[in-house]
């Protein structure tokens, strides 16, 4: 019942892009990363699952794989830092106080307003904060947020035991040569693998496989 459960959850993540709200895609990935990186009888199941998922997908063929294997694909990517969360409202944010002291507090966007600068220039966004810590309200511009991510996914390859595999995954999506296809399921992957590279190598321990790698050199000059 469980294994059943978390297959549909996994599912449902990246099914929902395209149905719903960015906010409840972000809440969905932080659920499904809070499974795996607390200690329960849903850890061992969440986390092998998303390690198997991507391991039955013939990656050589990603334009031809069916819409259940290419959204088991995207949960993927999302579960382990592929996803770039929006700013909407709800969105928690680290908000810059003084740039110069690098120092933050927290806020949450609780409206946006699209502001109209001129007739040459684009529209700006201005988003309605409120500050957690000092209990008010406040306009920000988009320069002064930070999106907070409540459940990273940096702490999750801990658990598993097939760090190479992940690895070698998301190298040699990312070495795919896009130069001969504009294909939108070519694209999207890579997108996808040089983001969650970043959340992926985050780790002394992932770093030190990871530049044992022969794809270790192109990767690095991404």
């Amino acid at each position: 019942m469980i294994n059943n459960l978390i297959h549909e959850f996994l599912f449902s993540i990246s099914d929902s892009y395209t149905s719903t709200t960015p906010e409840i895609v972000a809440e969905s990935i932080y659920i499904y990363r809070a499974r795996m990186s607390r200690k329960s009888s849903w850890q061992l199941i969440a986390t092998q699952l998303v390690f198997d998922s991507v391991n039955t997908i013939d990656l050589k063929s990603l334009e031809t794989i069916d819409n259940k294997q290419w959204n088991y694909l995207l949960a993927y990517f999302y579960t382990l830092g592929g996803y770039t969360e929006s700013y909407g409202i709800g969105s928690v944010l680290n908000i810059c106080k003084y740039k110069e002291n690098n120092e933050f507090y927290l806020g949450v966007i609780i409206d946006i307003v699209r502001i109209a600068l001129d007739h040459v220039s684009l529209d700006t966004l201005s988003y309605l904060i409120h500050n957690l810590q000092g209990n008010y309200t406040e306009w920000r511009a988009i320069d002064d947020l930070e999106i907070k991510v409540d459940v990273s996914p940096t702490g999750l390859l801990a658990l598993s035991n097939t760090i190479h595999s992940l690895l070698d995954t998301l190298g040699y999506i990312i070495q795919i040569d896009v130069s001969l296809s504009n294909s939108f399921r070519r694209l999207q992957p890579k997108r996808y693998c040089i983001t969650a590279r970043y959340r992926v190598l985050n780790q002394n321990l992932i770093i030190d496989i990871f530049m044992r790698k022969s794809y270790a050199p192109y990767i690095g000059q991404l």
